[in-house]
């Protein structure tokens, strides 16, 4: 033989090693939604396991709820406040860029 098939293949250049996979939007995804599943899991314990009810006094409001139902209440309530800040601050920003782009 020639000599031309002796030589190991080489890896293309693109930044990865040779053996490494290669991190994608798809495996981050699959990881988050892991992560969020595990959450949610240990959420719904949480949520079986307090049952209970608790008297509950906001304003003129008075009433009796369950602690877990109280409690998802409370984070459903935090997370909209949280992305409704989140989404000002991102338009407030794209408009800024705009304002001062040329042309």
């Amino acid at each position: 033989m020639n000599g031309e098939h002796d030589a190991p293949a080489q890896a293309p250049e693109s930044g990865v090693e040779q053996g490494e996979v290669p991190r994608t939007r798809a495996g981050a995804a699959w990881v988050g939604l892991a992560g969020a599943a595990l959450v949610a899991v240990a959420f719904i314990i949480f949520l079986v396991q307090n049952t209970g009810r608790v008297d509950i006094s906001f304003l003129w409001m008075t009433g009796r709820l369950p602690l877990g139902l109280l409690l998802l209440i409370t984070v459903v309530a935090a997370v909209l406040v949280t992305a409704s800040l989140g989404t000002a601050r991102i338009l407030q920003l794209r408009r800024l860029v705009h304002r001062d782009r040329p042309g």
